[in-house]
């Protein structure tokens, strides 16, 4: 027989459900809009640290090597 403790925790869980539901839904529509902003592989994106070469990017005018 399941007690009062049961019931809230139950209740409690449930709520976290659909939070999760809400959320996995919201996350979807945001990646689907950055994805609709900044599609990957364009070319006019400024590059990331990661991207950048100790010599330069060809974005800052410099000419890697060189």
């Amino acid at each position: 027989m399941p007690n009062d403790n049961d019931d809230v925790i139950n209740e409690r869980l449930d709520a976290i459900e659909l939070l999760i539901e809400e959320i996995t839904e919201e996350v979807a529509i945001l990646r689907e809009a950055l994805n609709s902003y900044a599609p990957r592989g364009n070319q006019d994106a400024t590059p990331t640290p990661a991207e950048q070469t100790e010599e330069g990017s060809a974005h800052d005018g410099e000419r890697p090597g060189l």
